[in-house]
């Protein structure tokens, strides 16, 4: 609270749910329960914003879920790529699903749940956001040499820093959607 990061954490079970109710105002769903209909409908009742990873499912899951949480919630809804694999190699990142989600699901948010190891240049993150992933989830350790399936392909405060960095650059080369000559052009 101290410093604006939201806590969040992703329930898997009812308990768990009802317990983090009170300490969050998004409900994550992890791509393992996103076809748990009814335990995603009894996450979506709470009537708050949802992301929902969407890896391994195929189109007909993605619209069920989606009826689903519609059903009783209208909040927004935000849907997350993502690779079920620890860590997820770079070549199978498969980052063109992004655009196709963004094609697909216009009326939702969507983005990406990055499981690849953090590079030093932050290429993949920066390339889900350039194909319209407006929310990133990446894991986040304070030690990567703790035991779990986490901490090892997890960013830490450091690779934090330089993907903040990549990113500035990256919005410094994107530049404007002004159609015209820059003030420069024009000395």
């Amino acid at each position: 609270d101290e410093i604006g990061i939201e806590f969040l954490s992703t329930a898997f079970d009812i308990e768990s749910a009802d317990y983090l109710d009170k300490m969050m105002d998004v409900y994550k769903v992890s791509s393992s329960d996103m076809n748990n209909f009814p335990f995603v409908e009894y996450q979506a009742k709470k009537n708050k914003p949802m992301l929902i990873s969407v890896g391994a499912a195929n189109e007909d899951e993605i619209d069920r879920m989606i009826a689903t949480v519609r059903k009783v919630n209208n909040q927004p809804l935000c849907i997350l790529h993502c690779v079920l694999e620890y860590p997820t190699p770079y070549e199978h990142a498969n980052l063109n699903k992004i655009a196709s989600l963004k094609e697909k699901y216009k009326d939702l948010i969507i983005g990406y749940s990055d499981h690849t190891k953090p590079d030093a240049c932050a290429d993949v993150i920066k390339t889900a956001y350039n194909l319209g992933a407006v929310v990133i989830e990446k894991h986040f350790t304070l030690d990567k040499t703790l035991k779990g399936n986490d901490h090892y392909h997890a960013m830490d405060k450091e690779d934090l820093k330089l993907f903040r960095k990549n990113l500035e650059r990256t919005f410094e080369i994107l530049g404007s959607f002004k159609v015209g000559a820059l003030e420069d052009e024009t000395l």
